[in-house]
């Protein structure tokens, strides 16, 4: 009776511990949220083809042109995959509901609300692996709660979840730079299992391949793998993070290559034209600059899907893409700096948002008018958009005082965990930075989206101050 009566509180225990009982919270909060009636997604600005035909999914025939922008889908039918050009580990999950779908939905169209459920459970895995090295970095009781408070109140913001009922990158972004972040703070020890090590290094690659924008912070988790290199003891351990390396080496310019022609020169073109020329006074001495004919001037303040002009045809391609590449646009703001702090003045006042107000989130069935934007849970968003100064000179300092402060630790910290766990604080906050360079790749365009990879890592960053500064009280 004495071993049934210990077992039973060893089961509850197991039960209601930190790290299980946060992440069914999670779960729940944002199941709640998206799935009640009416349903909350995100309505397809055109990106959606590019994933669903190549997974083999159509639009619902007779859906009207206000569908596209103004109002979310649910169902969608089944058809023969069309071409399969696009490269990305969001492909993997769209397969995986697509064969959920036929088991609860047989004979029936694709419900998108099931790709919403593997989304929440990923998040769900990724907020527990973040519980358990919390757990493992023993913080203070206090501490702990606070963390998983602030990230319900950020990371549930309808501005994040709403992504999860549609086929757009950020939900799978979203979800495996959680898994990634919370797989690492387990991995950063003198032992780590192995199997968790490798888990580690496939949920980087899945994250980093999730978008094209993902894939220059490589960079960054190149050089975790090498720390681990001369961090880890066992041999294995060692084994596992140069393959690791190399993968990530590989995979960061193999999804580069890989991404269609089109796209890259939907990129490199407004990156010019909609970036460089936006603001410009004289488009016509920065084409010459470039290299580009000036009389292309007249296309300033167009994107790849307003130009005038057919920006694939073969003279456009002879006078621009074969003068022009990202290269260039980087070496022109490096030699123009004032041009470069006029368009990250423009992400700065675009940041103080964390969702485009141009795309719907409800059904045309719910009868509400087009592009009815959710306020379910929208309370961080709100705030940010209300507190958040709009200007670049608040980023700057802010993350120049934000690395000073982790150098600082890591200076003064003497045990190994620690000074890991601020190099881990600190990889957030450079991979923040970059990812605010976004105008260097896409200029202005769909700046507002674009940015959703730099909301979270900025508001992660911001979670990390907050509870240091709390913490050293």
């Amino acid at each position: 009776m004495q071993n049934r009566r210990l077992d039973s509180h060893a089961i509850l225990t197991g039960i209601f511990k930190f790290e299980t009982i946060v992440p069914v919270v999670f779960v729940l909060f944002i199941s709640c949220q998206l799935m009640a009636s009416p349903i909350v997604g995100m309505a397809d600005n055109g990106d959606f083809e590019r994933i669903i035909a190549q997974a083999g999914l159509y639009q619902l025939p007779g859906l009207s042109y206000d569908t596209y922008f103004n109002y979310i889908n649910r169902y969608f039918i089944f058809s023969k995959p069309l071409y399969s050009y696009y490269i990305s580990s969001q492909t993997i999950l769209v397969k995986m509901a697509m064969l959920v779908n036929d088991v609860i939905h047989p004979s029936s169209n694709f419900d998108i609300t099931v790709l919403g459920y593997i989304y929440i459970l990923i998040f769900g895995l990724g907020i527990y692996s973040i519980c358990r090295a919390i757990a493992k970095y023993k913080m203070a009781s206090w501490a702990r709660f606070l963390i998983m408070l602030l990230m319900l109140m950020m990371f549930t913001d309808v501005g994040y979840t709403a992504y999860f009922n549609s086929f757009y990158g950020e939900p799978t972004t979203f979800v495996f730079l959680f898994l990634t972040l919370g797989l690492l703070l387990n991995v950063l020890v003198d032992n780590p299992k192995i199997w968790l090590l490798v888990i580690f290094f496939v949920a980087a690659l899945l994250f980093l391949s999730a978008k094209i924008e993902n894939a220059p912070l490589g960079v960054v988790f190149l050089a975790i793998s090498i720390r681990m290199l001369f961090l880890y003891k066992r041999r294995l351990c060692k084994i596992i993070a140069l393959v690791g390396a190399i993968l990530i080496i590989a995979g960061s310019l193999g999804i580069y290559s890989a991404t269609p022609r089109a796209i890259r020169q939907q990129n490199l073109y407004d990156s010019v034209f909609y970036g460089i020329l936006m603001n410009s006074p004289s488009p016509e001495t920065d084409l010459s600059q470039l290299g580009v004919d000036p009389k292309y001037s007249i296309l300033k303040g167009t994107d790849a899907f307003s130009s005038t002009i057919d920006i694939y045809g073969k003279q456009f391609a002879q006078d621009f893409y074969s003068r022009v590449s990202t290269a260039d646009v980087i070496k022109f703001y490096l030699l123009h700096p004032r041009n470069l702090l006029v368009e990250l003045q423009a992400v700065a006042i675009a940041a103080a948002k964390n969702r485009p107000d141009y795309i719907g989130n409800y059904q045309k069935s719910a009868g509400l008018a087009p592009v009815s934007i959710s306020n379910r849970w929208s309370f961080w968003g709100a705030l940010k958009k209300r507190c958040l100064p709009q200007s670049i000179w608040f980023y700057l300092v802010f993350f120049c005082l934000y690395i000073l402060a982790v150098v600082n630790a890591h200076l003064r910290i003497d045990t190994k965990q620690a000074q890991l766990l601020a190099e881990f604080c600190g990889a957030i906050g450079i991979m923040a930075a970059l990812a605010f360079l976004v105008v260097l790749g896409d200029g202005e365009f769909g700046l507002v989206k674009h940015l959703f990879l730099f909301e979270v890592l900025f508001d992660i960053s911001l979670l990390i101050t907050i509870t240091s500064g709390l913490a050293a009280i």
